[in-house]
């Protein structure tokens, strides 16, 4: 669990409107735990036992996994991409070598495989990421993907997945670091598309975008409760957006109206009634941001919702709340009360940025999906809606620290106040070198087992990274 700038922030975002840019904030993801483009906390590495790295999660049947959508989105761009190279007047190219190393102990613990417990595991990996940006008068291209690199063993995978219900190995892993037997090491590639869509704008207030996305949403710290739309993976990097449609109306710099609609499950399942719409409704009212929002799909998810954030001096206070109106076990209306309510207070003087961050997080939906992995309750393939926290209550809390933009620290808390369990993480930040950031990252946890932070199997881990900027 680690709080780092996001190297995967878009490098401008039309659809992102003035009020809501104001709002700082911290983004939390990890086990569970919806992210966006904003510095965030995570939990690498870690993984629940009872889990495959990769969700699954079963709908009315079982839905097709995102490569076939990641794959559409992918050659839509590059279609579009040629008639409008030709006219393009800038093109953009930001990129990130990162290169990880890690140590983490393994629990002596019943959530852990017994081979394992009370062990140390010392490994690495690589991330190459890249976001290309192409415009022209009126129209724009954007991809925000990324390639990792990182070693795997053949026996690991296997108990892996024998422990996690029976499946497969994963067939992702290509290239061989050894050779022979069926212990020997590899060296599994993954490709994340973050975002890949086109957008038009045939006036300034209006802005029209189709791909994959994401819209900037909430006010919340930690987790936005009022976010259904957006797909939730806890095992990502950086949180991915939907595929769909969207539009985005401005009629002024502190007005703004956003309407989407996310074909991703509708693809995977030939199912209309999977597409899930949403509305975001936003003004900034000097000095109060208000914003209302809706998320609706049939027969998964009706949740209306409320954020808004008001500045008092040196502190800015936020504010969700949403109401989920369906149960999709039983497809009947119930409704189960969300809402979080948190502060930061900022600093910043010639030498040194201090900033310290709280946040109280209500979950009603702990009582519809009181597991960590859902098996056959009818939500969507992607967590989208789903907020699949076991707790009711959440407590959160930060501090950083940056002294001459040359180095930086950082501590971070998040407890489940339901079940005593927590995560901690505690980062140390250079960035002196041009175009190069030091990490040093030590993550811990602690929880019974059975509880939701008890149940990582890792209790301990240790990160250094070195990102490279070009």
């Amino acid at each position: 669990m680690t709080v780092t700038p996001s190297n995967h922030a878009p490098i401008c975002d039309a659809h992102a409107p003035g009020p809501r840019s104001r709002v700082p904030g911290w983004r939390v993801s990890g086990p569970g735990i919806s992210g966006q483009h904003r510095p965030t906390l995570r939990v690498p590495g870690q993984r629940v036992s009872n889990r495959p790295s990769r969700p699954r999660v079963h709908r009315r049947r079982v839905l097709a996994g995102g490569r076939g959508v990641q794959t559409l989105v992918l050659a839509t761009v590059a279609l579009a991409a040629a008639p409008l190279g030709l006219a393009a007047q800038d093109y953009q190219l930001l990129g990130t070598v990162e290169l990880t190393s890690r140590t983490g102990h393994y629990k002596d613990s019943p959530v852990v495989l017994s081979p394992l417990q009370d062990k140390w595991e010392t490994g690495g990996a690589m991330r190459i990421g890249a976001q290309h940006r192409l415009t022209l008068d009126g129209a724009e291209l954007f991809v925000d993907h990324a390639i990792g690199a990182y070693p795997t063993d053949t026996v690991d995978t296997a108990l892996t997945s024998e422990l996690v219900g029976g499946g497969t190995a994963s067939s992702e892993a290509t290239g061989s670091a050894g050779a022979g037997d069926s212990a020997s090491a590899t060296v599994a590639l993954d490709h994340d598309l973050y975002q890949g869509y086109a957008s038009i704008y045939p006036a300034p207030w209006f802005t029209l975008r189709a791909g994959r996305q994401r819209m900037n949403w909430g006010t919340a710290y930690t987790f936005s409760v009022t976010d259904g739309l957006h797909p939730q993976n806890p095992d990502a990097e950086v949180e991915t957006g939907f595929d769909g449609v969207s539009v985005a109306l401005r009629p002024t710099p502190d007005i703004s109206l956003e309407l989407a609609t996310a074909i991703q499950n509708a693809v995977a399942t030939g199912d209309t009634d999977d597409l899930r719409y949403a509305v975001y409704a936003d003004a900034y009212l000097s000095p109060v941001e208000l914003g209302f929002t809706f998320v609706y799909q049939k027969r998964t998810t009706l949740r209306p919702g409320i954020v808004g954030s008001l500045p008092v001096g040196p502190v800015m206070l936020v504010a969700e709340g949403a109401m989920e109106s369906y149960d999709p076990r039983g497809e009947v209306m119930d409704y189960q009360p969300l809402w979080s309510v948190g502060g930061e207070y900022t600093w910043s003087g010639d030498l040194v940025d201090l900033s310290l961050m709280t946040e109280y997080l209500y979950n009603g939906l702990a009582g519809n999906y009181p597991e960590t992995v859902f098996g056959d309750i009818p939500v969507t393939s992607d967590y989208a809606g789903g907020f699949a926290r076991r707790g009711y209550r959440y407590l959160a809390g930060g501090a950083s620290l940056n002294v001459l933009e040359s180095w930086g620290t950082s501590h971070q808390l998040l407890v489940n106040l339901s079940d005593e369990s927590y995560l901690v993480s505690h980062t140390l930040s250079m960035f002196r070198i041009p175009a190069v950031d030091l990490e040093a990252v030590v993550n811990w946890n602690s929880g019974e087992a059975g509880t939701e932070f008890g149940d990582l199997d890792q209790d301990f881990i240790v990160e250094f990274k070195t990102t490279v900027h070009f």
